[in-house]
């Protein structure tokens, strides 16, 4: 489990900082059916 927390920790941060603020409200790491992800457009800014 820690090593899918650190995976899913890392693809979070790496999206973050190149492309788009991401925020996960679900994740299957932590027990939770799906993941749930929220992109909103940070390119340009």
């Amino acid at each position: 489990m820690e090593f899918c927390n650190v995976i899913e920790d890392v693809q979070v941060e790496e999206v973050s900082r190149g492309l788009a603020e991401l925020t996960e409200s679900t994740r299957m790491c932590r027990g939770d059916s799906q993941c749930t992800m929220r992109m909103r457009n940070t390119i340009g800014r």
